[in-house]
């Protein structure tokens, strides 16, 4: 059994960023027991190396993930996006956190810093605070990451309704009263290629997720 699958659900990235940060990933995480899982929406599918490729069944980043879990054969599930705006480098960091024993650990830009563009961390910073103050999500800064590194057990436990991209949302706010999650500080990078997921419209879509997950089972 690995210890660590690297989820990166692609739709619209170019092939030659992917295969780019899969070969970072390699270079930074040679010492490590980890497989790459790549999930991709798009047909055909891209061809890639150094990694497992899966065609999507379903629609959407966050089912995308449980796709995803379904095939993992580590102990820790990561996250990351596939347009380089999530640093190998700090997936390392995780990595490492976790061998602690802490069970969720997210990567925060909020504590570390943003390069992305000024409408972009507007965006997000408010979304961010906002999903705080309406979820209870207690001591944390960045509860809208796409970086992380939970154990698989949690997946496990859990009947996810994923909705668009906020999976990671919805399982902190599922197991707020079971667990602790810790932050570490990083760097959000500007995206290499492919469609920014966050843009006007989609702030509004998150808002109303966030309220129908407030008031979910």
């Amino acid at each position: 059994m690995m210890d660590y699958s690297i989820l990166i659900p692609v739709k619209n990235e170019p092939q030659k960023m992917v295969q780019d940060l899969i070969n970072e990933l390699r270079k930074v995480l040679k010492k490590e027991s980890c497989e790459i899982i790549v999930i991709d929406q798009e047909q055909p599918t891209i061809k890639l190396e150094k990694c497992k490729v899966l065609q999507q069944k379903s629609k959407g980043l966050g089912k995308a993930v449980l796709e995803g879990v379904e095939e993992a054969q580590g102990k820790y599930i990561i996250t990351m996006d596939a347009d380089h705006s999530h640093r190998p480098l700090d997936v390392y960091v995780l990595i490492q956190l976790s061998k602690l024993g802490h069970e969720i650990i997210l990567g925060s830009k909020q504590l570390g810093k943003s390069n992305d563009g000024f409408m972009r961390k507007m965006l997000s910073d408010v979304s961010s605070k906002s999903t705080l103050k309406i979820l209870n999500l207690k001591g944390m800064t960045d509860p809208l990451t796409g970086l992380s590194c939970i154990k698989k057990k949690v997946y496990d436990e859990l009947k996810l309704k994923p909705w668009g991209f906020k999976i990671i949302t919805e399982i902190l706010r599922k197991t707020r009263n079971e667990y602790t999650p810790v932050e570490q500080p990083i760097i959000f990078e500007k995206r290499k290629g492919g469609k920014s997921k966050m843009n006007v419209s989609e702030f509004l879509r998150t808002g109303f997720f966030i309220l129908k997950l407030k008031f979910s089972k």
